[in-house]
């Protein structure tokens, strides 16, 4: 929704792409043209099978081709010829389009990049879409994309944040980043960068000064602060935004800042994941008696669907519906809140601002449907909408969106006109930001006393700790050094370690019937499950996910192999090897497209390998390895009867192991619910 990087999460692919990011081995032994082709019939498949109205083949194409020929024009080139009629059949389409490329390359002039054409066809097919959340991501910007969701720190920019409305105003600066070092402060109006007026620049311009920069560069920024001019020499540079802050506010309510919705299980610079850290940050204002509860949204672009599907459960109750996610296609996805509901609810009201879309737009709006809370500043973005952020060769990518969503309770469509607020508060202005002073968050003070009351405890959380069940199942997750590698996976490290403890959790992406999925994984006993993630980051592909789920009897554990919980999301398939007493193979489909999954039970346990990655014939060598080696792990150390009876199982909560694989792993991609141009609002608020 969204994975914008304005996101929210999840992954597909198309069946005309044979490549994906940027398959080194492969590329370097072809001709350069092929290599920008492929980045072309990527795109072009992505966007037949994925995008969420059906499209014409000819009608993509010619859309790119205009692009290159303008591209061409503005280079100062000689004119590109027209494209020509197409056949209408998608395979044949592309063989004709392809020809026309290959005849274009002759005549370019020897040294220019290869992929240089191919970046400006995809572009355009995007953009000949006009749909804002649709659009090619360069490899600066799908790097920075990935990096930012993963809770990375900026690599070249200036460490610098927006006010949401013009002038280009200074709202925050990184600590300690370049900006800050500089002496920029909050409040500073940007006139000129490096001598060109502000006013007179293009986004990508703009988003190149920084944001996108390259570590080193030395920039110049003309300001005017309190009404004098000065001139400021910024070296760009690494620079990181803390994603949560938290403190009591002088009035004794509490306040939680979120920055952005980070991938499930990433590790932030403190060491905890963000949900942990939001967990403890709220038992500290708990403990400090604070009265009430403000969450600042504001400035945060969104992220992945299962950070924020979490953070609501832990004010609303499990049967919440969040968003509706459909297509023109025939599918309609429920969302449900997930994670575990905190035993002290507190009156809370929700700040956000026209910077605040996507994740952040769904967890207001849910909030504010659910009577849980009031929604305080302005309007937001109105840029919610799933789409995914796909690899592309030469280390492009593509965001497209691949459904429309709708508030779940009045089916409200947000994006394109944004979330109204319940009070409106004044636009903070210059002298606010460089004095200090928030308007804003005092209405959202003041708005606490009329906020709705909050709901009562209510849980059916499996009241096995998250600790507890690490401490049992971790010693079965491989050390990435163990993992054996492929032409596709050549980089292992660990992306992430997420822990259930609610069946909601397995499928916070949603569901055709999400409370009958919940009441089927409760029937058959489900009690949570550790999974882990190895690849070479967060939301990138290819990627391995290794899971444990455990059941309270083997019977459960048995039902939950045996059936496909999940049909809109996966298909069977026979599996490439036996392993324990039961095997299952699954192959993603729609949103699940590129995932591929062998699962095997042993005892009331179920393991589960999930590879992700773009659609092609899956390595099921690899896959079998990596499962032979988990089942060993598990034969020279099994968990005993005694040992697994010893954990508590009051409030279990069920959830077929194979529905759990877009949570925890099935998704290939991210997820996100991104905003119209990437490029400036990665780090633009």
């Amino acid at each position: 929704m969204r994975r914008s990087a304005r996101l929210m999460v999840l992954v597909v692919l198309s069946v005309l792409v044979v490549a994906s990011t940027s398959d080194r081995h492969r590329a370097a032994a072809q001709p350069p043209d092929e290599r920008g082709l492929e980045v072309v019939q990527a795109a072009y498949g992505h966007l037949l099978d994925l995008f969420f109205r059906p499209l014409e083949p000819t009608a993509l194409l010619a859309s790119g081709w205009d692009a290159l020929r303008q591209a061409e024009r503005r280079a100062g080139r000689a004119e590109l010829p027209p494209l020509g009629e197409l056949p209408s059949e998608r395979s044949a389409a592309f063989a004709e389009f392809a020809r026309a490329y290959r005849d274009h390359l002759v005549r370019l002039p020897a040294g220019t990049p290869p992929a240089e054409s191919a970046f400006a066809i995809v572009g355009g097919m995007a953009a000949g879409l006009r749909e804002r959340h649709t659009q090619f991501l360069s490899p600066d910007v799908y790097r920075r994309a990935l990096t930012t969701l993963g809770g990375g720190s900026s690599p070249g920019g200036a460490g610098v944040r927006f006010a949401p409305t013009a002038p280009w105003t200074v709202a925050s600066v990184a600590p300690d980043g370049p900006a800050a070092r500089a002496g920029l402060q909050p409040g500073d109006i940007f006139v000129t960068v490096d001598g060109a007026r502000v006013v007179s620049l293009t986004q990508g311009q703009i988003g190149d000064a920084f944001f996108n920069g390259t570590a080193g560069r030395v920039v110049m920024f003309g300001v005017s602060r309190a009404g004098s001019g000065l001139e400021i020499a910024v070296t760009l540079g690494p620079s990181a935004f803390p994603v949560l802050e938290s403190r009591l506010l002088p009035e004794g309510a509490g306040l939680v800042r979120l920055d952005q919705f980070v991938f499930p299980g990433v590790t932030l610079a403190g060491g905890a994941d963000a949900l942990t850290e939001l967990d403890r940050r709220l038992d500290e204002l708990d403990a400090a008696g604070a009265s009430g509860l403000v969450l600042d949204l504001r400035g945060n672009f969104g992220g992945a669907v299962a950070t924020a599907a979490e953070l609501l459960g832990r004010f609303l109750p499990e049967d919440t519906p969040t968003v509706i996610q459909a297509d023109g296609r025939g599918h309609e996805l429920t969302g449900l809140v997930s994670g575990r509901m905190r035993t002290t609810q507190l009156p809370m009201v929700v700040l956000v601002d026209s910077s605040s879309q996507s994740a952040s737009e769904m967890t207001a709006a849910t909030l504010r449907e659910a009577r849980r809370a009031l929604v305080v500043g302005r309007r937001t973005g109105g840029v919610l909408s799933t789409a995914n952020i796909l690899p592309l060769p030469e280390g492009a990518g593509l965001q497209l969106a691949v459904t429309e969503v709708l508030t779940a309770r009045a089916r409200v469509k947000i994006d394109g006109t944004g979330l109204p607020v319940d009070i409106e508060a004044p636009a903070l202005t210059a002298e606010d930001y460089r004095l200090g002073r928030d308007p804003q968050l005092d209405a959202a003070i003041a708005a606490l006393a009329r906020a709705p009351t909050p709901p009562a405890f209510a849980s059916t959380a499996s009241s096995a700790s998250p600790a507890r069940l690490l401490e049992l199942f971790g010693r079965y997750l491989p050390e990435p050094g163990t993992l054996p590698t492929s032409a596709r996976l050549t980089t292992v490290t660990r992306t992430g370690t997420r822990v259930l403890t609610h069946p909601n959790q397995s499928f916070s992406f949603g569901a055709r019937d999400p409370l009958a999925r919940r009441e089927t994984m409760r029937q058959r006993g489900w009690l949570g499950s550790v999974s882990r993630g190895y690849g070479a980051g967060p939301g990138r592909l290819p990627s391995v996910t290794v899971r444990i789920t455990w059941f309270a009897t083997a019977g459960g554990a048995t039902e939950a192999l045996a059936e496909n919980d999940a049909p809109e999301f996966q298909e069977t398939i026979a599996p490439p090897v036996r392993l324990g007493e039961q095997t299952a193979g699954y192959r993603g489909i729609w949103i699940g497209q590129g995932a591929t999954s062998l699962d095997w039970r042993r005892g009331n346990l179920v393991f589960s390998i999930v590879y992700s990655d773009v659609p092609s014939e899956p390595p099921m060598d690899l896959l079998t390895e990596i499962a032979q080696q988990v089942d060993q792990a598990y034969a020279r150390s099994p968990l005993t009867a005694v040992t697994v009876a010893a954990l508590p199982r009051t409030g279990a909560a069920p959830d077929p192991d194979n529905s759990a694989a877009l949570a925890a792993g099935f998704a290939v991609a991210v997820i996100i619910v991104i905003g119209p141009n990437l490029r400036r609002r990665i780090r633009l608020r």
